[in-house]
């Protein structure tokens, strides 16, 4: 029966959005396309003031190459993003959180 897969179909769907979301956040190409969309939207995050801190740091890390901090940044980011359209901005910019 075709609704007995459906568990199955769904489990491997997770599994290859998990794939997809760890290769994207290793792939200092899209670290850096997620930090400059969210350096775009700053003014609609809920603390501009840590938004512009961790902007800053961000720019340090892509300038010296650190994907590392770079990431952590575009998670810290991602945070802050409001909760009514967190979910929008992430489709917008491929980001989506796990």
């Amino acid at each position: 029966h075709e609704d007995d897969n459906i568990p199955g179909f769904k489990k491997c769907i997770d599994e290859s959005d998990k794939i997809r979301w760890h290769l994207r956040m290793n792939d200092p190409k899209f670290l850096v396309d997620a930090f400059y969309y969210f350096e775009s939207i700053k003014l609609t995050m809920k603390n501009q003031k840590e938004a512009n801190r961790l902007l800053l740091i961000g720019s340090n890390h892509i300038e010296d190459k650190n994907s590392d901090g770079l990431r952590d940044i575009v998670w810290n980011l991602w945070d802050l993003l409001p909760d009514s359209n967190a979910t929008y901005q992430a489709i917008q910019s491929g980001i989506r959180k796990l």
